[in-house]
């Protein structure tokens, strides 16, 4: 996974296409992202976008970063919001 995250930072730096992702794992969603989009359950509609404040690249990037810090709190808070 952390190979697949380090090509996939290499490959965005080469090429900045916007890129859809899709994943359940808010850590590798803050890892990838610039702008973290949290959805209600089956699918629905979007509870919040969190924008993720912090250089690229990322790879490697500490969780105590506050820009890393403070978009895993948000993205939590909007989970948690969603299974309302």
């Amino acid at each position: 996974r952390r190979q697949l995250h380090e090509e996939f930072e290499t490959h965005w730096q080469l090429d900045p296409r916007t890129i859809l992702l899709v994943t359940h794992d808010v850590d590798e969603a803050i890892t990838l992202a610039d702008r973290v989009s949290v959805m209600r359950r089956s699918p629905g509609p979007l509870v919040e976008t969190i924008v993720v404040d912090a250089d690229r690249p990322r790879v490697g990037i500490s969780a105590a970063h506050p820009g890393i810090r403070s978009a895993t709190a948000r993205v939590w808070e909007a989970l948690e919001r969603s299974w309302d």
